[in-house]
């Protein structure tokens, strides 16, 4: 038996004075296809349209103008739970708008794709996609041209690699169908990566040329909103950047107690380097969240994230996501391409972290 979701207006056993779209099941049985089933959220007061269902079947995302919504129309998805379909949940701010957001496609990556007239695209409807991290729905990037341009694209739909597809324009004049094909053009890899070294802002602040004694009095202000009562003041900042410290030096037990200040600068860079912000440690079978964004590289335009996790995967772009299916150590790399500010040239960096994939179940013996 085969199921097939789709959207259609009300009609035949389910038609209503006030005909609305909405979503319908129905099994295909010795090559016919029967037993068509309404959605449990259709209504006679808003549309439900476009469906589409995750890899595993359990979350239906769909659009609708349901009041409560963003603007014209929003998109939504449903979780299955049990035999059942959860309260319609909109997918939030980050991916819709006051204006139309609509034919939604969720990818076996857990890339949304989707088309919207609200975002910053060239014109008219274009195509976005975007993927929920730690929970929440990231902003969502336009797909370059040539699948995106001054007219309206929608519709986009593609295989689990990524590599060809189909989208809907008007871009003839006239709302057609267009195949496409990725070409992947692969960056020279550099040879040899050093390993990542971890940021370190914790310091031990002292004056030289004094003692701890308990004539004296110390107070040291290290500039952001930390103050230590101490000979010697042990310190982690949160984040890099430019701190004023300032010592306090009090003499208590002389007659004619005086009192020193002494101010230093202190300014606190990251390490210059291709920089992976992840776990050290993660599950086997569990997805991992891989983040290039903090890599400093001083005049350095990235143009290109590429990720090689050590098994035999790999990835583009800022932000991926991947699943280790063993357990052992692997060395992910990543390498970025770009240019300097100063020159025309391609310009390449990369990175290695080892990350430690366990089996919980297993237990050493």
């Amino acid at each position: 038996m085969t199921e097939i979701i789709m959207s259609r207006q009300n009609s035949g056993i389910f038609l209503t004075p006030d005909n609305k779209i909405g979503i319908f099941t129905s099994e295909l049985k010795d090559n016919v296809w029967t037993n068509i089933q309404p959605f449990k959220h259709n209504s006679n007061e808003y549309m439900i349209m476009h469906p589409s269902l995750n890899e595993n079947g359990e979350e239906l995302f769909f659009v609708s103008d349901m009041s409560g919504g963003y603007g014209g129309t929003d998109i939504y998805y449903c979780k299955l739970i049990g035999n059942e379909w959860s309260q319609p949940i909109n997918l939030g701010s980050a991916v819709n708008t006051s204006q139309n957001e609509m034919f939604p496609f969720i990818h076996s990556s857990g890339n949304l794709y989707f088309s919207s007239a609200g975002h910053n695209g060239l014109g008219g409807l274009d195509i976005f996609f975007t993927k929920k991290i730690n929970g929440e729905w990231k902003d969502p990037e336009p797909i370059a041209k040539p699948i995106n341009s001054e007219f309206d694209d929608f519709g986009f739909i593609t295989d689990s690699l990524s590599e060809t597809g189909y989208f809907s324009s008007n871009r003839n004049k006239s709302d057609d169908i267009y195949y496409f094909k990725f070409i992947t053009v692969k960056p020279e890899i550099i040879e040899k990566c050093d390993s990542m070294r971890e940021n370190n802002y914790c310091f031990v602040f002292f004056e030289p040329g004094t003692s701890d004694t308990t004539k004296l009095f110390y107070e040291w202000d290290l500039g952001d909103g930390t103050k230590i009562k101490a000979f010697e003041a042990e310190h982690c900042y949160q984040k890099p950047g430019y701190y004023e410290v300032k010592l306090k030096v009090v003499d208590t037990l002389s007659e004619e107690k005086f009192t020193k200040i002494v101010t230093y600068s202190l300014n606190i860079e990251d390490i210059e380097q291709v920089y992976i912000s992840s776990v050290d440690t993660c599950l086997i079978n569990s997805e991992v969240i891989f983040d290039g964004t903090k890599t400093n590289l001083k005049n350095f335009i990235i143009k290109e994230f590429s990720w090689d996790f050590g098994d035999g995967n790999k990835a583009y772009g800022a932000i991926v996501s991947h699943i280790f299916a063993e357990t052992g150590n692997y060395s992910v790399r990543l390498q970025v391409t770009g240019m300097k500010d100063t020159s025309g040239n391609s310009e390449k960096a990369c990175v290695l972290k080892n990350i430690t994939v366990i089996n919980p179940d297993i237990k050493k013996e």
